[in-house]
């Protein structure tokens, strides 16, 4: 894995805070072996009062919906200095099977927090089942934040 390289070559961390993906991109980082020395750890905060109790964000993060750039820019960010990491993935939006907030399955914000700052990044793509759109979404949000580690 890339991603273990890059960050054990800088000294970085990386944290997780995951809805939609439900733990999934943390399974993956822990499936390596030595990931304790990069992976400090995540939350799955699924619902509204586990995104405001465990991650800490403010009603405003979350006034535009939990389908939305501005709450995967705050998961990020607060999983980030909740975990005391260089870097965070966050993931939050829909993997199906029904729609949410009006959003079909498939729709989801994924965040990258890097010491550059965050970038965020709306995945809409067909509706493959929910088992499989949670493997598409963790294995791009992975693709994203190993982008970032590289840029």
């Amino acid at each position: 894995m890339s991603i273990a390289h890059s960050l054990k070559a800088q000294g970085a961390t990386l944290a997780t805070a995951e809805s939609c993906t439900g733990g999934r991109i943390a399974s993956l980082l822990t499936s390596q072996a030595g990931a304790s020395e990069w992976y400090v750890g995540g939350v799955v905060a699924y619902s509204r009062l586990a995104k405001k109790e465990v991650l800490g964000l403010s009603s405003e993060s979350l006034s535009a919906g939990l389908v939305s750039e501005k709450c995967a820019r705050a998961m990020a960010r607060h999983a980030a200095l909740l975990l005391n990491a260089d870097y965070a993935i966050a993931t939050t939006g829909v993997c199906g099977p029904l729609e949410i907030e009006g959003f079909l399955p498939c729709h989801v914000w994924i965040a990258v927090k890097s010491p550059r700052g965050i970038s965020a990044f709306l995945i809409e793509t067909e509706d493959r089942g929910r088992e499989e759109n949670i493997d598409f979404v963790a294995h791009e949000a992975l693709r994203l934040l190993e982008e970032e580690i590289e840029r």
